[in-house]
């Protein structure tokens, strides 16, 4: 083998652990501007010692638990037991409408051999308020858990529930009569730059609001953040609170100076924690519930669109309403589904290094 082939090799090889590196890194809520620079320090160290990063580091994964280790508190985002960010949550819904849609759009562009839709108002109106659904069902509901809003969190439900009605109003009452023309070189422009800016390059996190300064906000704070962050049953979250508020009195302090950072505080807090109690909608029933509802919208538009649209039926409804299907499927059958559906109090949830 040739210095030059071997050092081909070498480099195939470096690039294939940064990359499982910057995923074991990300599914721990490291982001990209923060594991981006700590991969250029592994492959500057790799080329000034001539060896191969799995021999320096070990595998990516035990580099990723090493370094998530290591990292400022504050580099770390505030994820949740799936992994996730509120902003995480937010952002994939409408990353896949977007996708599905543009994707279906160039698909029936081709079957049909045309490069124009037509529209009416009942075609438009109802596509755009399902597509609001959807969103609504998808990711809503963990954004505002993750962040400690308890009490908002099960409204996106209704607020889907509502844009579903309205969808399903506007395909059956409104004109079916052509409203419009939109040409495919826009719906691919539009849709082209929507991905592209949901894909652009992580960015460090803006300061969050600051922490309460009252000591029983602060507590009460804590307390969501414990149950809805990092699912903690609502007894336990209490008690912990009731620990630091005693443990506040005692040392006549206030929480910010004695504990710090809150977010901080209810991580480390969790962290030894086994026991988690997930959200309803997380349970086993609550998914079954969640896919229902999402397979009605599915089965409803592909019904809907069925005359009126039918490429957009076996393109989008279908596809959607049997990704439902499957998901309920590896709800029960043995081996596809998740790890130890939870859904009760006394049953372990996500392993502490994810909430991280």
């Amino acid at each position: 083998m040739t210095g030059t082939t071997k050092k081909k090799d070498e480099n195939k090889e470096l690039t294939r652990w940064a990359a499982r590196a910057q995923l074991a890194l990300a599914k721990r809520g490291v982001h990209h501007y923060t594991a981006v620079p700590l991969l250029e320090e592994v492959k500057a160290s790799c080329a000034e010692n001539g060896q191969p990063p799995e021999e320096l580091f070990g595998t990516p994964e035990e580099f990723a638990e090493a370094a998530l280790l290591e990292l400022p508190p504050d580099t770390v985002p505030p994820a949740d037991t799936q992994g996730l960010t509120s902003r995480d949550h937010l952002t994939g819904a409408p990353f896949l409408v977007t996708l599905w849609t543009l994707a279906a759009s160039v698909l029936y562009a081709v079957l049909a051999g045309t490069l124009s839709f037509g529209v009416s108002a009942a075609s438009l109106t109802g596509t755009v308020l399902l597509a609001l659904a959807v969103m609504a069902l998808s990711g809503p509901a963990d954004a505002l858990r993750s962040a400690g809003h308890l009490r908002l969190a099960p409204w996106p439900f209704a607020l889907a529930a509502l844009l579903a009605a309205g969808s399903a109003a506007a395909f059956t009452q409104l004109s079916r009569d052509h409203l419009v023309t939109i040409p495919l070189w826009a719906i691919v422009v539009v849709g082209v730059a929507a991905l592209l800016f949901q894909l652009r390059g992580s960015k460090p996190p803006r300061p969050g609001a600051a922490d309460p300064e009252s000591t029983d906000a602060w507590l009460d704070r804590l307390v969501n953040l414990l149950i809805g962050r990092h699912d903690l049953p609502p007894q336990r979250a209490r008690e912990l609170a009731g620990e630091a508020r005693e443990h506040l009195r005692v040392a006549g302090t206030t929480p910010g100076a004695e504990f710090g950072p809150l977010d901080e505080y209810a991580r480390d807090l969790a962290e030894p924690e086994t026991v988690r109690q997930p959200a309803w909608w997380r349970s086993t029933p609550g998914s079954v519930a969640t896919h229902l509802i999402a397979l009605a919208l599915g089965a409803g538009a592909f019904v809907a669109w069925l005359h009126s649209a039918p490429y957009a039926a076996y393109l989008l409804a279908l596809p959607f309403a049997a990704g439902r299907v499957f998901r309920l499927i590896r709800l029960f059958v043995p081996g596809t589904g998740r790890t130890g559906a939870p859904g009760t109090t006394g049953t372990p949830g996500p392993g502490t290094e994810a909430a991280r």
